[in-house]
Parts: structure tokens; sequence; C-alpha cells
């Protein structure tokens, strides 16, 4: 990852500073801009590897605008959007105009720097920044998601590809096996899920359903505290087993 030029586009300094540091910390050449025009000359003197742009910003052009400046001008540029949990259907539009990934702020450093460098190892190794992509996804100027990436409700976030889940703007720290219940009874929330079945789909485990309740009953009572259900009366999983938040 060394040598690689980085572009930080944020209208708040103290944001800006924390993740040009953190960057910086790792090894990367950082430039920092504070709105959509400095973001657009800095691009016009010095080809970037990436940028982290903010979506909501003060100037003649927004995050959003600056995003579709740079994806048709710097198709090679990779980019990641900066939001906050308010901004996520932006950030999702955002994606399907191009950008490679978004962050939600705060950020922390440690996953600031594992989206930086997942999508740099993404990036083909024949690619020169500021020159033209001729890659399909460029010449049509969008990337298409698949509708099932995203699920959003009015409490309830969840991203599959980073397995993000975000509930009432707190990012949940779950497991990968608390993650897969969660999401598999999203998934089937119109109808009520079986122990049995939630075995089978996220464990591969193919028991009945008495040895199988009381297995996943402790991984439910988990989910429940990390969402704040309470168990004796729930109120987003119930039983049995149906997500209804």
């Amino acid at each position: 990852m060394l040598n690689k030029q980085i572009l930080v586009v944020d209208d708040q300094e103290p944001i800006r500073t924390v993740i040009r540091d953190g960057l910086v910390f790792h090894g990367y050449t950082v430039a920092t801009a504070a709105n959509a025009d400095e973001a657009l000359f800095a691009l016009e003197r010095s080809g970037y590897d990436l940028a982290l742009m903010d979506l909501k910003m003060p100037g003649t052009l927004n995050g959003v605008q600056l995003l579709a400046q740079a994806h048709r001008r710097w198709p090679r540029t990779i980019t990641i959007v900066l939001t906050g949990y308010a901004a996520l259907d932006s950030a999702i539009a955002a994606l399907r105009q191009g950008a490679s990934d978004y962050l939600c702020k705060p950020v922390s450093t440690t996953e600031l720097i594992r989206c930086v460098q997942s999508n740099l190892l993404a990036m083909p190794a024949h690619a020169v920044r500021g020159e033209p992509d001729p890659s399909p996804r460029t010449q049509a100027g969008a990337t298409a998601l698949p509708e099932e990436r995203f699920f959003r409700s009015p409490m309830l976030f969840i991203d599959r590809l980073k397995h993000l889940v975000m509930y009432n703007t707190q990012t949940l720290p779950l497991t990968p096996l608390e993650f897969s219940l969660l999401d598999y009874l999203v998934y089937h929330r119109e109808r009520v899920v079986s122990a049995a079945e939630l075995l089978r789909a996220v464990q591969g485990y193919h028991i009945g359903e008495i040895e199988a309740r009381p297995i996943v009953r402790v991984h439910i009572q988990h989910l429940r505290h990390k969402l704040k259900d309470d168990a004796a009366t729930p109120t987003l999983i119930l039983n049995p087993y149906r997500y209804i938040g």
C-alpha cells in the first residue's frame, strides 16, 4: 500500500485532521480539502488513488455532485463516501452512482484503514490514476447493487456485504453467528421461524426442534440484550421466533 495518494474531503476540520492523521500513520500520502471546489482543484492538479468524500457539504457543489464529477472525470480514483446514520439512504444512492464504499461517521481508525485497504486491494493492478477507465461500469456511469444487500427500517439498518448492523443509530457489536441469526429472521420476517430451521440455516445443524431450542435460546437472549429488547416481554424478536421490528 506504499505510495498510495488519498484525498480527504470534509467541511469539518477536526474530522479531516483525524482521518488524515490515521491514514498518514499507516503510510499513506494524504491531502485534504474543505469543500467540493477545493477537492476539484486538488484532483485537477494531482491524480489520487482514493478519495474520501463527505456527502453533506456547503458550497456550490454538495458531496453527491462532487462524486458525480469525480466519477466522470477521474474514473480510476476510488471514491468512498462519509455519512451519518440519518443520511444512509444518500450513501446507498451514492453507491448506485459509482461510489466504491461508504463509512458511517464517527468512524474508528480501525474501520477506516480496513475500508481503505480493502478497496485499494480491489483496484486493478494495471490501473493508473488519472487515466480513463474502459470498464463497462464506468461507461454506464452507475453501479448496480443487489437489492437484497440492504435492509432498512425506522430503527434497524443492515448491510449484508459489510456485515454491519445499526439499531437506533448505534452500531451493534454482533458476533458472526448473531449477525446470521438476526439477518435470517429479518429476511423471513413475514413468518415464524422454528429453532431447528434457524440452526439448519445459519450453522448447518440438522437436529430436531426439541434439541435445537435450548441452543437457539441462548443466542436469541444475547441478541435481545444487544437490541435492548426485554426478554420477558419482547417487542422485536418474538417467541416463537419472528422479527417484527
